[in-house]
């Protein structure tokens, strides 16, 4: 199902992400790097044990495709990948038995069977949403009994962390001189990025139906890893 989303929510993501072009290609760039030999490690424990022949996932916020490529090199798969990002939609991959469906995640209707699903994958989407509710209800309904749901994602941290990150200069000291446009841009990102912890995580996986079975967190702390698991 192709679904536009509305023009509020691309002028959202737009905003957030800023030069979208850049942010496109900085996706490219970083994936080997998100998905190392570690990640694969977590993959091969966490999700693949659930996953039949071919492979059924659902990957929410796809972008270009690039994880369904990688899952398409190692594993017979059918996958569904949902992506709005005209940006990322733009530079969007052509898969063997995958298709890439362009709608709004904050109402998604995903065009597959109740209980058909090995994985869904959610990876940086939750924080960008203006609800979580709907996607983690229509992942429940579209996964299997005994299917899983990742969850990667920002975790909320300290506004000291993230300025000094952002700010101090090689010998450490916290630059002033940036300018007003610059400072209201961080502090944009660090309120979008710092919404949720990672037991807010937990608590709407849980409300909507799952079971956790591992959490961890990753990236110095900054991001949390967590799988859940449906029941009945």
């Amino acid at each position: 199902m192709n679904k536009p989303a509305p023009n509020d929510t691309i002028a959202y993501l737009s905003r957030h992400h800023g030069d979208t072009d850049l942010i496109a290609e900085r996706v490219r760039r970083s994936f080997a790097r998100r998905h190392d030999t570690a990640f694969w490690q977590f993959w091969q424990q966490w999700l693949l044990p659930v996953c039949g022949q071919p492979l059924k996932i659902l990957d929410l916020g796809t972008g270009q495709g690039l994880f369904l490529q990688a899952l398409a090199e190692r594993h017979e798969i059918q996958g569904i990948g949902v992506e709005c990002a005209p940006y990322m939609l733009v530079h969007k991959l052509r898969i063997a038995d995958c298709v890439i469906s362009e709608q709004d995640l904050n109402d998604p209707h995903i065009d597959t069977a109740d209980n058909s699903l090995d994985v869904v994958m959610a990876s940086m989407v939750l924080h960008e949403l203006k609800q979580p509710f709907k996607v983690l209800l229509e992942s429940w309904r579209c996964l299997k009994v005994g299917g899983r749901i990742c969850v990667i994602d920002l975790v909320r941290g300290r506004l000291e962390d993230y300025l000094k990150k952002r700010y101090s200069d090689a010998n450490g000291a916290f630059d002033l001189s940036a300018s007003v446009t610059e400072f209201g841009d961080a502090f944009r990102h660090f309120m979008e990025h710092n919404q949720y912890t990672h037991e807010d995580f937990v608590y709407l996986l849980k409300l909507c139906g799952f079971k956790v079975l591992h959490q961890e967190a990753i990236n110095h702390g900054e991001m949390v890893r967590l799988v859940a698991e449906k029941i009945i």
